[in-house]
Order: C-alpha cells, then sequence, then structure tokens
C-alpha cells in the first residue's frame, strides 16, 4: 500500500504539472486578447543605423549564397556583411564582388556560434552601432532592418524578428514549421504584447553592438543554447526583448551542421 500511495502522489504531482503546461497558454492567449492593444510604432524607422551583418557557417556553404544575395536586396544599405565561414574550404559559393560582403575563413575550428560572431566583431570594417545575427540558412524579407529599427527608435536595445519556414515539402517540415508559428506565437508575439520580454530564436535578432559584446564577451559558451544564456543575462540586466512580428526570416533548410 506505501508504494501504491507513493506512486499516486507521482502521478498526481505529474499530472498537475502537464495540466499546468496544457492550460496556461490559454490563459495567457485570453489575456492577451481582451487587454488593451499595446502601443505599437507607427512611423517608419530611422535609416541612419549602422548594421554589422553576421551570418555564420559551419561546414555546408550550399544555402549561403542565397542568404547573402536576400541581404543585399533590402530595402536599406547602412550595412557590412561578415560571412564566417568556419571549417569551410574556399569556394565559388563564398566569392562575392559586392563591397558590402566580407567572408572570413578562421584560422582554427571554432565550433561555436558565439566564438563566430566574435570572430566577426574582431574583423569589423568599421564600428557598427548594431548587429544583426543570421544563419547561413535564413532568407531576410526586403523590409528587416527597417522594421527592426521601428524598435530600436523606441528604446529598445534587443529585438527578436519573426521566422518561419520556406521548406514545406515534408510532413516532418510542416511539423517544424507548426512548432516555430506555436513558438513565436506564445513565447515572442504574446508574451510581449503582454509586457513581458520576447524570448530569442537564435538567428533573425538583432542587438545594439556594445550591449551584445558586453552581455557575452566574458563567457566562453559550447554547446547548443547561446541564445538562451544571452536571453537570461538580458533580462538579468533590466533589457526589454522586443519582438517585431513582421520582421519575417524565412528558413531554407533547417537540416544543416551547427555550431556547437
Amino acid at each position: 500500500m506505501e508504494w501504491f500511495a507513493i506512486g499516486h502522489g507521482v502521478l498526481y504531482i505529474l499530472g498537475v504539472v502537464i495540466c499546468f503546461y496544457l492550460v496556461f497558454p490559454m490563459v495567457l492567449f485570453l489575456c492577451w486578447k481582451f487587454s488593451v492593444n499595446p502601443a505599437k510604432p507607427i512611423h517608419p524607422g530611422s535609416n541612419h543605423r549602422d548594421y554589422g551583418i553576421i551570418l555564420t557557417a559551419y561546414e555546408q556553404v550550399d544555402f549561403v549564397a542565397d542568404a547573402v544575395k536576400s541581404l543585399l536586396d533590402m530595402d536599406y544599405d547602412n550595412f557590412h556583411i561578415y560571412v564566417v565561414a568556419d571549417n569551410c574550404k574556399p569556394s565559388e559559393a563564398l566569392m562575392f564582388t559586392d563591397d558590402r560582403v566580407k567572408v572570413l575563413f578562421p584560422e582554427r575550428i571554432l565550433a561555436s556560434n558565439t566564438a563566430s560572431h566574435f570572430y566577426a566583431i574582431e574583423h569589423f570594417t568599421r564600428q557598427h552601432q548594431t548587429i544583426l545575427i543570421m544563419d547561413s540558412d535564413n532568407l531576410a524579407h526586403p523590409q528587416l532592418i527597417n522594421e527592426l529599427n521601428r524598435y530600436f527608435d523606441l528604446g529598445f536595445r534587443a529585438v527578436q524578428g519573426l521566422r518561419s519556414a520556406k521548406n514545406l515539402e515534408t510532413t516532418i517540415a510542416c511539423l517544424d514549421a507548426a512548432r516555430d508559428i506555436y513558438y513565436h506565437f506564445y513565447d515572442g508575439r504574446v508574451i510581449f504584447d503582454l509586457g513581458s520580454s520576447a524570448t530569442l530564436a537564435g538567428s533573425g535578432m538583432a542587438f545594439d553592438s556594445a550591449l551584445y559584446v558586453s552581455m557575452l564577451k566574458d563567457i566562453d559558451i559550447r554547446g547548443a543554447g547561446f541564445d538562451k544564456v544571452l536571453q537570461a543575462r538580458l533580462i538579468a540586466g533590466g533589457e526589454r526583448i522586443a519582438f517585431c512580428p513582421v520582421c519575417n526570416c524565412l528558413r531554407s533548410e533547417k537540416l544543416l551542421p551547427q555550431n556547437n
């Protein structure tokens, strides 16, 4: 009977936990749905902000050319692109004629997102006001930076854009896209509109340059989840991460090797 009681208690606790994660999103949605609409930026973002766009590639460069082209095609021109080709060999896919693109080949394998970011920062051609983090499989919307600037003009120093999947050719890809829709709606738009801080997604996100460096310069992050470490540090430092629902950043493919 004692073991039965213990088992019953464990199942009860497990049921409460599962119930919480099922009910809490609905509570958030109802609060968001019937709350007063928060103030939104209504004016076009400024066009003087200088961006250092860091695009990281690890081992494979199949999508780099398309990613760079989407950035160069943006309706904005005050930026410089830094492609960090970590553990990649020089190839035609990494040859660009535009002076706004700089391809970097680290002398040693970095195998780390943040290490790649700081390698790019150390090789900036000039001091950029803002850093935009992109992955090699990301395709930027033409208005991406203009929309990000709207939130920077409101005083935010960290902004997460919307990421959506382009590849919907398989069931797995569709399920992954559905996860992103749910994730960005609740952990991005809903909690930000309710006055909290949006979560970071690892790419399609922009930061005040000095802020980004100060948050991560003193730690060595290995393994996945650097964005969650950064998110925790930003919030602990009193920053509120904005979510821009119209800053669309398409993911052309997810099945690529990732930095550790």
